[in-house]
């Protein structure tokens, strides 16, 4: 047991790290928001591991069925073609956990090829109820605080202002202080040997005309400035746009997920209800597949939501510029 706690926390460490790190190089070259490799595949491991334990109750149900048909028929209260299709939805639901449990297996060889685990792992489940985001103001400024490219273009700013200074530095007169100091050693030395010398100047220049270039350099100048700092404001609003949309799709699944919840109990409930009334013969073999049809599909709905979340807060994350700080707590 302790070894297979181990291989799953390398697993989760390898495909966070991996994430990371790909996502970083693909905002350094091309200025965008990737959806990492790893964290896709992870979601898609998770989501067939997720429909195997659906898989795994799916037969159990349809055997419960059959042998509600199977007494029924032996009473002589239903006819065999329900015993039949009994029959037939055992060997569909045994046929589907078959292929679940084969897509899972590729699914995790496809996350070794992408992250390098050796090894078996297992993917654990997502938290359905995830907290709510912090203030959105305060991810806002958060997302100023931590992000790489906005800390740049602060630099970029500050450069070029420092360019203008530079340039308008120019227009004042130089004053320049030299000093020189030599010493000979002569054998034989001669009368007139001076062994030691120095000497000192200052000079102040000032150009009276270069042509224009200095004015032309302080103009170069100011327009590098005018540039960073439309970049820096440009970049601002887009960090804001990025942090907005990431929670608002964070907030959006977690409302989803709420109302799933209550389709799955609905759900549940009406499975549990038509079967006991299939047990009576008050509902038809359709009437039961119906119902099983709905609680399937809300378990379903409900499990690829709660990756749509994980897969959002990764996103929040990455536009606030914590991705890497969370990964490594």
């Amino acid at each position: 047991m302790r070894r297979n706690r181990s291989r799953k926390t390398n697993a989760k460490g390898a495909q966070k790290k991996f994430c990371i790190w790909r996502r970083l190089i693909c905002a350094k070259r091309t200025g965008v928001n990737p959806k990492s490799v790893p964290a896709t595949r992870e979601g898609q491991n998770a989501r067939v591991q997720w429909n195997i334990k659906q898989n795994m109750a799916k037969p159990d149900r349809a055997e419960e069925r059959r042998k509600v048909a199977e007494g029924r028929y032996q009473v002589g209260d239903a006819v065999k073609s329900a015993l039949l299709r009994a029959e037939a939805e055992v060997a569909e639901a045994q046929a589907e956990l078959i292929g679940a449990g084969n897509n899972l297996k590729d699914a995790k060889n496809v996350l070794k090829r992408f992250t390098g685990i050796t090894g078996d792992y297992d993917v654990s489940d997502p938290e359905i109820e995830a907290p709510l985001p912090e203030d959105l103001d305060s991810l806002i400024q958060r997302a100023y605080d931590e992000r790489l490219d906005y800390s740049q273009g602060l630099i970029d700013r500050e450069m070029a202002d420092l360019g203008v200074s530079v340039a308008r530095g120019e227009f004042l007169p130089k004053l320049k202080v030299e000093g020189n100091y030599t010493r000979r050693d002569q054998d034989p030395a001669t009368t007139f040997l001076l062994k030691e010398s120095a000497s000192a100047s200052l000079v102040l220049s000032y150009p009276l005309f270069e042509g224009g270039l200095r004015k032309h350099e302080l103009y170069d100048a100011r327009s590098r400035l005018r540039e960073a700092e439309l970049r820096l404001t440009g970049l601002k609003k887009d960090i804001e746009v990025e942090v907005r949309e990431a929670y608002n799709n964070v907030v959006d699944a977690q409302a989803l997920i709420a109302a799933l919840k209550k389709r799955l109990s609905f759900a549940e409930e009406d499975y549990r209800m038509v079967f006991e009334q299939f047990k009576f013969g008050l509902v038809t073999t359709v009437d039961v597949i119906d119902s099983d049809t709905e609680l399937v599909s809300a378990e379903r709905t409900l499990a690829n939501a709660a990756y749509d979340l994980e897969l959002a807060a990764l996103e929040l994350e990455y536009a606030v510029g914590v991705l890497l700080e969370e990964a490594l707590k």
